[in-house]
């Protein structure tokens, strides 16, 4: 939520500013739609849709509709609480998985890396650990430090849980998975996420879904607000 903003007419503002029907969307809900629309999981029945950037969102589109249209939410993949003591609504696996939560992890691990591994990072970070983010380690594990290796495979661990529970209840047939940390690759990001989803799914499942990059990259969200602007070009319903 951003302060200030609570209970605004936007869609009706939007309407009245511009002269032209409006509609409202989550950004994760417009990627989801572009991504089963037009990208990655075009002609597919059941797309479920995963960013993990700054944060982790979730959307799913069933035969081509948006799931959740006027709920307060749905497909909310980072706020899953892993495990059982995870009572606090703050201890969810974007807390723990997301770029900022890698890089939190990261910091407050630091003290436990190797000397070797440490002073890289903090040379990498200009001896300032609060400079540390996950792009920054994504480069010191492509160069082999084990601390930042270690660190990142514990985070695609957590989201392979979180993916590996929709998969068990939802069943897609494709995951597609966009976001700034997914632009770690095969190797760091995709390899150690489908490991974690197999050992965490329901075992029936396995070979029914494939985990894919996104298709449409940073632009998933433009195509989607294209595509949500063309569908409620005669309404004004926010949702």
């Amino acid at each position: 939520q951003i302060v200030g903003w609570d209970g605004f007419p936007l869609v009706a503002w939007l309407s009245d500013e511009f002269a032209v029907p409006s509609t409202i969307a989550n950004d994760c809900d417009a990627a989801t739609l572009a991504e089963s629309t037009l990208g990655a999981g075009r002609s597919r029945k059941i797309v479920f849709y995963v960013t993990v950037g700054t944060g982790i969102g979730g959307g799913l589109v069933v035969d081509g509709r948006l799931h959740g249209e006027g709920r307060p939410a749905a497909s909310e993949i980072g706020h899953l609480r892993p495990g059982l003591q995870a009572v606090s609504a703050h201890h969810t696996v974007e807390s723990l998985a997301s770029g900022r939560g890698i890089a939190e992890s990261a910091r407050r691990e630091l003290d436990q890396a190797s000397t070797r591994d440490r002073k890289d990072l903090l040379l990498r970070c200009d001896q300032d650990p609060q400079q540390l983010t996950a792009r920054l380690l994504g480069e010191a594990a492509e160069d082999e430090n084990q601390f930042a290796i270690a660190v990142l495979a514990a985070a695609m661990n957590i989201v392979g849980w979180a993916v590996a529970q929709m998969i068990t209840l939802l069943a897609p047939e494709i995951v597609v998975v966009g976001g700034g940390v997914s632009l770690l690759g095969e190797r760091l990001f995709f390899d150690p996420l489908r490991d974690a989803v197999r050992k965490y799914s329901f075992p029936p499942l396995d070979g029914s879904f494939e985990i894919v990059p996104a298709a449409l990259g940073e632009d998933s969200v433009v195509y989607g607000a294209c595509l949500l602007a063309k569908k409620h070009a005669n309404t004004t319903t926010q949702y």
